[in-house]
């Protein structure tokens, strides 16, 4: 018949195997007791193993040990409650609940009944690290000229990395296709400038921190490359020549402000101001030119004063019927007076005569300072 293993004798059992190892080790009553080759290793991103070995001299009265974590990094302050171990034959505990890439000290301390208090074994140890908490700080993308871009960033705080940082992944967009390209840089690099770029044309930047484990949070901005260059340039994509504002009309002068072109409405705005001024120069000069002359007239007829200016006047010829060729024939050749009696187509008095014949006498006006 087979013999049935009671609970009871499988419990007796262990205690004499247990009673045995403690047989093998020296005992030493009151002794002060270490733990020894204490250890501890990740075993996740919040959670660590810890391992140590029995005291090289244990009492009865030894009855377990307490383990503490704190964190030791300086990066951040963390505090646990202490676990307990009731067994002196147990040597390994696990802790979780940690935070990502965290440095730990761990002390391992022997509890005992009769013994003084006793002295922690100490170690430390860091979880696994993860992917950075936050992208980088403060990107900032601007244009430098036509074809360039400056990128510049701040290195992230040392809590956020969540492990060693191996460096940035900087990729930037055409925004008009799409074309994309990326650039690997190191972990201590914080600025880049983009090259080659087409002009006029706005670049959407992103940039990622990335550790062994994979990126952060994306971080992103964007720039538009200057309008154009100085004389017609050739676009990257399709090889067409593209021209520009000032370029429309031929003979135009570029303008260019603080290293950069005028933009087209700029340009129409400086062009139309400066057509102005040439305008009203022009208008001013021609009314200078015109009015000139009658300003000095009147000047000199105002320098005269109270002087009586005398105008000449030739009063009207008299109506009457023009002399035949014989009458201004016979005053050409000097009639004299006496012929005018005698004369068969005479004026109708001598006076009248005279004056055909010499002209009326002038006429004297006064003109007085009123008028």
């Amino acid at each position: 018949m087979r013999s049935k293993v009671t609970m009871s004798t499988l419990m007796k059992m262990t205690l004499m195997v247990v009673m045995a190892m403690l047989s093998l080790v020296p005992v030493v009553q009151g002794a002060t007791h270490n733990v020894h080759s204490l250890s501890c290793s990740a075993t996740g991103q919040t959670s660590i193993s810890i391992s140590w070995s029995v005291p090289t001299t244990i009492a009865p009265d030894l009855t377990g040990y307490v383990i503490e974590v704190t964190r030791n990094d300086g990066l951040k302050t963390e505090t646990y409650p202490t676990q307990s171990v009731g067994s002196p034959l147990t040597t390994t505990f696990s802790w979780s609940g940690l935070s990502v890439y965290g440095g730990y000290q761990v002390s391992v301390t022997c509890v005992s009944n009769v013994t003084p208090a006793q002295s922690p074994t100490t170690t430390t140890c860091t979880t696994d690290e993860g992917v950075p908490l936050v992208g980088p700080s403060n990107v900032t993308a601007v244009a430098t000229s036509y074809n360039q871009i400056e990128v510049t960033w701040n290195d992230l705080a040392a809590i956020s990395k969540q492990g060693t940082l191996q460096g940035f992944r900087l990729t930037y967009f055409r925004q008009v296709d799409g074309t994309a390209n990326t650039l690997t840089l190191g972990a201590n690099t914080f600025s880049q400038t983009l090259t080659s770029l087409a002009s006029g044309t706005t670049y959407l930047v992103y940039l990622v921190a990335y550790t062994s484990v994979g990126d952060g949070l994306i971080s992103a901005d964007y720039a538009t490359t200057w309008g154009s260059l100085a004389g017609p340039q050739q676009n990257e994509t399709d090889n067409s020549t593209v021209y520009y504002c000032y370029q429309l009309v031929p003979g135009m002068i570029e303008f260019e402000s603080a290293g950069k072109e005028m933009s087209c409405m700029g340009y129409a705005v400086v062009m139309g101001l400066a057509g102005c001024i040439c305008a009203t120069l022009l208008l001013i000069t021609i009314c200078l030119c015109c009015c000139g002359g009658g300003g000095g007239g009147g000047g000199g007829g105002g320098g005269g004063g109270g002087d009586t200016v005398v105008v000449m006047e030739r009063e009207p010829t008299p109506c009457y019927s023009p002399e035949p060729p014989s009458v201004a024939t016979a005053r050409d050749v000097g009639f004299e007076e006496d012929e005018w009696a005698s004369h068969p187509h005479r004026p109708p008095s001598r006076e009248a005569w005279k004056e055909d014949k010499e002209g009326p006498p002038p006429t004297i006006v006064e003109e007085s300072d009123e008028w």
